[in-house]
């Protein structure tokens, strides 16, 4: 009997382990071989020339900005860096620039090419993002809202 109950009880747990379980996404960032949270993201208002996303640490104050021309909505799908005075620039397509803010006593590393992918689920957005600093790669994800 204790052996059909052992076996119920590892079939179930076999049966438990899918494929389709998905692991939480990581909201992070890796800057020169350092990986550090983030855990809050916000934007300013869509009705300036440019808007402004900044994905923090609230207990370390690292920053992400990701800058945008010229929408008006919620990205949603993958942009290329590309300057905004260039004359191929399309807001469908590009984000205007960008920098990580590593420390508050610290300069602004600016980004010089890169993507970023957003996407949304109800309240809770992606934002994926692989850029070329002066200082190197800048890897990273935010999973959560993204408030204003």
């Amino acid at each position: 009997m204790k052996k059909t109950i052992l076996l119920i009880i590892c079939i179930f747990a076999l049966l438990s382990c899918g494929d389709d379980d998905k692991a939480p996404v990581v909201s992070e960032v890796r800057l020169e071989n350092q990986t550090y949270a983030l855990d809050q993201a916000h934007y300013d208002s869509f009705e300036s020339a440019y808007v402004y996303f900044e994905i923090t640490n609230s207990q370390s104050l690292h920053m992400v900005r990701l800058v945008f021309k010229q929408i008006d909505a919620m990205p949603n799908g993958t942009y290329t860096l590309l300057s905004p005075d260039d004359p191929d620039y399309d807001p469908a397509l590009h984000f205007a620039g960008g920098a990580v803010y590593p420390a508050l006593d610290k300069a602004p590393i600016p980004f010089v090419s890169g993507t970023v992918r957003f996407s949304r689920s109800g309240s809770r957005h992606t934002i994926v993002f692989d850029i070329e600093t002066t200082q190197g790669s800048l890897e990273g994800t935010y999973a959560g809202p993204i408030v204003p």
